[in-house]
């Protein structure tokens, strides 16, 4: 069967990649109008209202952009980005019981990086929630090591000592010593916690 350039999933298409690169290059309004045009080819398209979301998220309209978020979680509920940009909307609301649920809904569907981990701990020392912020801060860590500085690494090493999770203290400070193998404080640091898991 032969595809003719004016069927309207092709359009759809056209219109969407228009979209895509006129967000990349911050030109919102266009990107809301290709996107707002891709859905009157595709309506229940889910990638085309993420875009537009985005768009809108980064235009100022969040109220806009949260129903477009509702929209593409409505048609693709597996979409662990959406899960994400939608928390990351609610965070700059201060809305952190909303924000927190969206970074964890992105976790369960395998969206596993460094970002989602630190915006998580981020809402979740906004909440008072110091312990499941421990957490994530070393789930964060982890993930990326080189973005930790030494005291972010110092801070969190102290923290998962009082938090008795002496083992995730010892893998931040090896982590740590190996990003800043001069700091004696580190080095220090792992002994008196290899020292009192004895």
């Amino acid at each position: 069967m032969m595809e003719f350039p004016d069927r309207p999933e092709t359009i759809a298409l056209q219109l969407h990649q228009q979209a895509e690169t006129d967000y990349q290059h911050q030109h919102f309004e266009a990107a809301i109008a290709a996107c707002l045009q891709a859905l009157t080819y595709k309506p229940d398209w889910a990638k085309a209202y993420h875009t537009l979301a985005m768009a809108y998220h980064s235009s100022g309209d969040r109220t806009q952009a949260l129903n477009c978020y509702d929209r593409a979680i409505e048609l693709d509920p597996n979409d662990a980005y959406v899960y994400a940009n939608r928390a990351s909307l609610y965070a700059k609301q201060q809305n952190w019981q909303l924000a927190q649920a969206g970074y964890q809904a992105a976790l369960q569907l395998n969206l596993d990086g460094a970002t989602i981990w630190r915006n998580l701990a981020q809402v979740q020392e906004n909440l008072g929630q110091r312990e499941a912020a421990g957490e994530s801060w070393y789930h964060a860590i982890v993930r990326e090591p080189s973005w930790a500085t030494a005291e972010v690494y110092t801070k969190l090493g102290r923290r998962l000592v009082q938090q008795q999770r002496l083992d995730w203290a010892v893998e931040i400070y090896r982590l740590a010593i190996a990003q800043y193998p001069q700091m004696a404080m580190l080095h220090g640091a792992l002994g008196d916690v290899l020292q009192t898991k004895g």
